[in-house]
């Protein structure tokens, strides 16, 4: 009503809002006027008074208003979604006891389900039953609606149920209505009942009815489900549309049948249903949880072919796929492809191809992304510093490794433990054992407790380089830390029993080694 008022008013008040009021109600007992009678309501100030409006009716209507006048004020009311005053025009009808029937509830409690306000119209339809109004398709619909809007698939189901045993007629707009409020309330199994004891019934299903039961099977992943859905379609006479397929191919996503999808997607191509970019990025999605990068791949190519529009969601499935399927090379060059293909990389783009590189050490386009990432104006986040490090790490870049930490810190991204258990594990495979000391300290520093992924490199970084008293030293305080942490701290015992060993001069027996290794 707030964004209707002023705006709405399509005639100029003169005056002040109940002079405007009077000069335009005068001529609104003509049916032809209603219209300028609606216009007039919305000129007046807000918040609504009920003595204003009471008037405004008054003055239109000082002998009561034709029910078929009233009928055409609420459903105006209605599409204008001005809520508050179809109630008061109720109201007004309700205080002067003029007539009401079943044309006026049904106009207030569509403005209900427009408005979201299920309360208000499970409350009109109790006064429907109350008053013994006369019940029909349109009057569950509206009701039904304003529940699914409102997320109540409880009520929703209970008027269906209503509707059944009063024997009014379903239509498409009800059975849909209701089965989206179980799909919104997570009650596919609910849904899936609802659609089945309706087709019992003899009610038309259209692709509209077999497209949403589709999609709730998608919501509870019951790809087999799905799928006879999408075959029963095709036997009742009703056409599969794209909607159906896109709804069918999610659910197999959704239950890691990627197989399913894929030849779902394949029948597709060989009829006359058209693909979109929804299609594309539910089967690239189900191949990328498999890891199934080569199909992955084929299904953009098919893409490009048919025109069709790329979305980032799409390339990022891709990009993650040739990540998990091993084909770092593949995912950087669908990186390099994102201008081309006109979308914009955003954080998962970055992070995907960051992760598909660092698992292969290529620390080199790693550091290139990361640029891109600063000429870009992205803030790289904790994650992307640390697959960034941890790129570094695998090849003891440990000098590279190093000056990414000392960029996070000046960064919004915030070091965490995998951040510095990286560099010092860089620090300890080149043997550098004062810069993994110096990790190690920036740690204790930030009030960090290492764990015994840390000692032990740092450890191991002074035993490559015969500091043995610094070993020592660092097994003592691992040790003591992780007691007081409650963290496993047999490791670390037998880190410390090497370096005494080594510090002695005698040789470890094979169980100390052992011991070592295995920390």
């Amino acid at each position: 009503l707030t964004a209707n008022s002023g705006a709405g008013c399509q005639r100029p008040c003169s005056g002040t809002p109940r002079e405007g009021i009077a000069d335009a109600t005068r001529s609104a007992v003509k049916a032809d006027r209603i219209d300028v009678f609606v216009q007039s309501l919305f000129c007046l100030q807000l918040p609504l008074q009920t003595d204003e409006v009471f008037d405004a009716f008054d003055r239109a209507f000082p002998k009561g208003p034709n029910p078929r006048i009233s009928t055409l004020i609420l459903n105006k009311l209605a599409k204008k979604r001005a809520a508050d005053m179809s109630f008061l025009a109720l109201s007004w009808h309700e205080v002067n006891k003029y007539e009401l029937n079943y044309f006026h509830y049904n106009a207030a409690i569509d403005v209900c389900a427009k408005t979201s306000m299920w309360i208000k119209a499970l409350q009109l339809f109790d006064v429907m039953l109350q008053n013994r109004e006369e019940l029909h398709t349109i009057t569950f619909s509206t009701a039904i609606t304003a529940c699914e809007k409102g997320g109540q698939w409880e009520q929703a189901l209970q008027l269906c149920r209503l509707m059944l045993q009063s024997r009014v007629d379903s239509n498409t707009i009800t059975v849909s209505s209701a089965m989206a409020a179980c799909k919104k309330g997570g009650k596919w199994e609910k849904a899936l009942q609802l659609f089945r004891s309706i087709a019992q019934t003899g009610v038309e299903m259209d692709k509209v009815i077999f497209s949403i039961a589709i999609s709730v099977c998608e919501k509870g992943a019951a790809w087999q489900m799905a799928l006879e859905l999408l075959s029963g379609m095709t036997q009742v006479g009703v056409q599969s549309d794209t909607i159906a397929f896109n709804s069918a191919i999610s659910a197999c996503e959704k239950a890691g049948e990627w197989q399913k999808a894929l030849q779902l997607f394949r029948v597709m191509e060989q009829s006359d249903v058209g693909c979109d970019k929804v299609t594309f990025c539910a089967v690239v999605s189900a191949l990328e949880n498999r890891g199934e990068w080569e199909k992955a791949l084929q299904v953009l190519t098919s893409l490009t072919v048919s025109m069709a529009e790329m979305d980032i969601m799409t390339l990022n499935a891709a990009i993650s796929a040739c990540s998990k399927g091993g084909a770092w090379e593949k995912a950087l060059h669908l990186f390099s492809m994102a201008k081309q293909f006109k979308v914009e990389a955003d954080a998962i783009t970055l992070c995907s191809t960051i992760g598909a590189c660092e698992k292969y050490g290529n620390w080199r386009q790693v550091l290139q992304i990361l640029r891109f990432m600063v000429q870009s104006k992205y803030e790289p986040s904790t994650i992307i510093h640390n697959a960034s490090i941890s790129a570094c790490e695998k090849i003891a870049k440990w000098e590279t490794a190093l000056q990414l930490i000392r960029v996070m810190a000046h960064s919004k991204a915030e070091s965490s433990l995998v951040t510095l258990n990286s560099g010092t594990s860089a620090c300890e495979k080149a043997g550098r054992w004062q810069n993994a000391l110096i990790v190690l300290s920036v740690m204790l520093q930030d009030m960090m407790l290492p764990d015994t992924i840390t000692f032990n490199a740092a450890i191991s970084a002074c035993e490559k380089s015969g500091k043995w008293e610094d070993a020592l030293r660092l097994s003592c305080r691992c040790s003591l830390s992780c007691c007081r942490a409650n963290l496993s701290w047999t490791p670390s015992l037998s880190v410390l029993r090497f370096a005494l060993l080594m510090g002695s001069g005698r040789k470890p027996c094979s169980y100390s080694r052992r011991c070592h290794t295995e920390s």
